[in-house]
């Protein structure tokens, strides 16, 4: 019986503290942050293609040159973003250690494409 009473007890403290699944931690920004600086010169051709596939028949010419102007302004702000979060990763700014960006790093899928 003191077996089953203690096993119940380590049941209950050890699934009390564990984190939800969705929660993010300091060091999910800290990797995070790395990424977006690390992978922030990748956003100028991403931004390039995406620019090219959305508009029918003017796909080389935007992407040349709207792609260009709004892959250089990606560029800064992801740089600028995982800069943030590196220097702040033990803080919880903002609120539990949320993504400022979305999607959180590059080349994760955002929450607006899975819906």
């Amino acid at each position: 019986m003191k077996k089953l009473v203690a096993l119940v007890v380590m049941c209950v403290v050890i699934f009390s503290w564990t984190v939800p699944v969705e929660a993010y931690t300091a060091a999910d920004k800290f990797t995070r942050g790395l990424a977006n600086v690390g992978l922030s010169p990748f956003e100028l051709p991403e931004t390039m293609w995406d620019e090219g596939k959305q508009l029918d028949g003017y796909g080389i010419a935007s992407a040349l040159t709207v792609g260009v102007v709004k892959g250089a302004f990606n560029v800064i702000k992801r740089a600028a973003v995982g800069a943030f979060e590196l220097v702040t990763f033990p803080l919880p700014v903002p609120a539990d250690y949320e993504p400022i960006l979305d999607p959180p790093t590059l080349f994760e899928s955002s929450d607006a494409e899975d819906q």
